[in-house]
């Protein structure tokens, strides 16, 4: 049976994202994509008063960064590397199938299985239904297109 990869706890406030959608929307659209072999499986949601508790696949082999830079995995490893980056995409391709939108997809939400054989993705918390959207600035700025301006930070000592 697969651990635990990671029990996320969040407050009843921290239930609601940016796009409105209350009570869970990261487990309800995760929960139907984890049938996917490269989406990270939800295995248990327990919820109380004050929180949600999500529990997943056990990430034994972090990300692909952590691969890349400190394991040495992929580079020189051209076949592997056709082998495994392409996982993510078929991923991505079946959650929009199911109508599923990725709007926070970066490295760090790509997780590393079997040695760094296998790809899955996770977090879906700024995920949405709508195909279209006219929600921008959403994600992190530092994996933000060039293009998407940053609005500017005004600050006041009184």
């Amino acid at each position: 049976m697969p651990r635990p990869q990671k029990l996320f706890s969040g407050s009843p406030s921290s239930k609601r994202s940016r796009s409105g959608r209350g009570g869970g929307g990261r487990i309800r659209l995760h929960k139907p994509a984890s049938a996917h072999p490269n989406v990270i499986s939800l295995h248990r949601v327990v919820e109380d008063k004050y929180f949600t508790y999500i529990a997943t696949d056990y990430r034994e082999d972090g990300d692909p960064p952590t691969q890349i830079l400190h394991q040495r995995r992929y580079p020189g490893q051209d076949e592997l590397a056709k082998h495994v980056f392409p996982q993510p995409l078929d991923a991505v391709e079946y959650s929009h199938s199911l109508g599923i939108y990725r709007r926070d997809l970066k490295p760090e939400n790509v997780l590393c299985f079997d040695g760094g054989l296998r790809l899955a993705i996770t977090d879906f918390g700024l995920a949405t239904t709508n195909a279209f959207s006219e929600e921008f600035r959403t994600g992190s700025a530092y994996h933000m297109s060039p293009g998407m301006p940053i609005p500017p930070i005004s600050f006041s000592i009184f």
